[in-house]
């Protein structure tokens, strides 16, 4: 079981990295494309787009485990005096190896991904003390102009006092139906999932990504806002 898990585990380790870094390359011919679509169709297709490679990898990797599939991938065969098997590691510490990687990988992922949410409901929490309810938004009893939503599966938006009366109704009304669209389109949780996809892609080229992310969904509440 354990050979069995970790091959799984390699094949599928090497197959989000080898495609997470050919998607990297592609890129730029698919960056034309999104940022020159409406912004609310191109932030979904640039997140589904790197969602891509790890729920490839995934399926790929397990349908050489399926015994329906056996026979049309690879079909389980017997190398001397053994039984039929699936595709396995025939070195046991490559196995063990891959399933220990994929684990601490998988362990990583999940703690930084549960950090940030721990990091967010804090200061969510921190800030529902600090303001109280009015229409549509939390009022925030603080003299420099902000604005902002925070909160990963039910956000709310946070507007201060200094904003508030530094705008007009219908500047404050914009800027409301700007952080409403942040709130229903949830899209603190879906950049923080876009940071996870792009754990493959190394350098500039990942900042990038996360900066046309950034961009798309600011874009596409712009849009709501505008009417």
């Amino acid at each position: 079981m354990i050979q069995l898990i970790g091959t799984l585990s390699l094949i599928w380790l090497l197959l989000w990295a080898g495609l997470a870094l050919l998607f990297a390359l592609l890129y730029p011919l698919l960056r034309r494309v999104v940022l020159g679509i409406h912004p609310q169709h191109g932030s979904l297709l640039l997140l589904l787009y790197w969602a891509a490679p790890a729920l490839v990898g995934l399926l790929a990797s397990s349908l050489l485990f399926v015994s329906q599939a056996d026979g049309r991938l690879i079909s389980a065969h017997c190398h001397g005096a053994c039984e039929e098997h699936v595709p396995l590691l025939s070195v046991d510490a490559l196995a063990i190896g891959g399933l220990v990687i994929a684990g601490l990988l998988v362990l990583v992922l999940l703690f930084n991904f549960l950090q940030q949410l721990a990091k967010g409901r804090s200061m969510f929490k921190q800030f529902e003390l600090m303001t109280e309810t009015r229409p549509g938004f939390r009022f925030l009893d603080a003299r420099e102009p902000a604005v902002f939503t925070l909160g990963w599966w039910s956000p709310r938006v946070f507007i201060s006092r200094g904003l508030l009366e530094s705008c007009s109704r219908e500047q404050l009304a914009v800027i409301l139906d700007h952080e409403q669209a942040h709130r229903q389109r949830k899209d603190n949780l879906r950049l923080l999932l876009g940071r996870v996809f792009t754990l493959f892609v190394p350098g500039d080229r990942g900042r990038q990504i996360r900066h046309d992310m950034h961009l798309l969904c600011e874009e596409a509440c712009d849009f709501v806002a505008g009417g």
